[in-house]
């Protein structure tokens, strides 16, 4: 038995503008990449016999870069602008809904992965009056990646089975922008990343009975985002911000099942890692100068997989998980194109009981 489903995306944009002139020059460059995507394998209602290892499985990717390079050089005035945008969405699904397997071994795996490169650069010079430079990069990643057994299904295997849901995120940016001129040189640049990945395994009202069981959900998120703003004159000003929002909604449950494992373990595990490297630095040169740099980091914090309130282990059945009532996942929804990503765990087959099940036995 082998039900599969792939996507691959991959998008590369390079956006340069060059202006010049003897009085006034400005140039702008923006270099945007879209990814929507749905990739869903599934068995529905059916009675499904084999003695051989069998799988389930979606698996999806989306690969990106982004460059804008604007530059711009006049006599008196030079004005450059430059911004690169990556917006990520998608849907990965593995299903095994209703039905009877008896398999060897059976593997129920979604996998998404995501990565994306984003540079920006500008310059502006202006030889008489004023050189003015700004660069924005702007990354958005709103992924949902399920895997789930649920509505009567009975699965039998003397194996493994399997139920597992992956997604990583690589996000990588530099944005450097300079400015000169002769009384003012003026650059400005932020990065900003919304990271708001939902990770999701469940065994849902089904009997499962095999040599081992496991229902994994994990997470990976690495960001390195590197931002640079000179500014040279007789007032020499450079400003810079990075901003990343992090926010995983991760969860593993076996709920209202039986689930035994007759030679080996039973597991239920769910994880989230972030890894975020995250450098601003900025410089004005002249008889004044004026440097301002900033780097802002806000990630989801709380047991991951767990929506309790805290309070006697309530649970709080809209699932906001939050960065210490910082960042919710409705409000990181709202930034990624009006679509809102939550914690609800009525979403993703589990009940108000994020960690549990009627009957298991080892």
């Amino acid at each position: 038995i082998d039900v599969r489903a792939s996507s691959r995306q991959y998008e590369a944009n390079l956006v340069a503008v060059v202006a010049v002139s003897g009085t006034a020059a400005g140039s702008g460059a923006v270099a945007t990449n879209v990814f929507d995507a749905t990739t869903t394998a599934s068995v529905i209602g059916t009675t499904a016999t084999s003695q051989a290892g069998s799988a389930v499985s979606a698996t999806a990717s989306q690969w990106s870069l982004a460059a804008a390079l604007g530059l711009a050089a006049s006599g008196e005035v030079g004005g450059a602008a430059s911004a690169a945008v990556t917006l990520f969405k998608s849907h990965t699904d593995a299903l095994v809904d209703g039905g009877k397997v008896q398999a060897g071994s059976l593997d129920v795996l979604a996998n998404d992965a995501t990565s994306g490169s984003q540079l920006g650069g500008a310059i502006g010079f202006g030889a008489g009056t004023a050189g003015v430079a700004g660069v924005a990069l702007v990354n958005v990643d709103n992924a949902e990646t399920s895997a789930t057994v649920q509505n009567h299904t009975s699965i039998n295997s003397p194996g493994n089975v399997a139920v597992q849901a992956t997604s990583s995120n690589d996000a990588q940016g530099l944005a450097i922008g300079g400015a000169v001129g002769l009384f003012a040189g003026v650059a400005g640049g932020a990065a900003v990343n919304v990271i708001a990945d939902s990770t999701h395994a469940s065994v849902d009202d089904s009997t499962l009975t095999a040599g081992s069981v496991a229902v994994k959900a994990i997470d990976t998120q690495l960001l390195n985002v590197y931002s640079g703003q000179l500014g040279g004159g007789f007032v020499g000003v450079g400003g810079g911000i990075n901003l990343s929002l992090l926010q995983a909604s991760v969860g593993a449950g076996v709920l209202d099942s039986t689930a035994t494992a007759t030679n080996g373990d039973l597991a239920v595990a769910a994880s989230s890692t972030s890894n975020v490297t995250s450098v601003a630095a900025s410089a004005g040169v002249g008889a004044v100068g004026v440097g301002l740099s900033a780097g802002v980091v806000v990630a989801g914090s709380g047991d991951i997989g767990d929506t309790s309130d805290g309070n006697n282990g309530n649970v709080d059945t809209q699932g906001n998980l939050n960065a210490s009532g910082q960042v919710n996942m409705g409000n990181l929804g709202s930034l990624s194109s009006g679509n809102r990503v939550d914690s609800n765990v009525s979403n993703y087959g589990l009940s108000s009981d994020q960690l549990g099940s009627s009957d298991i036995n080892q």
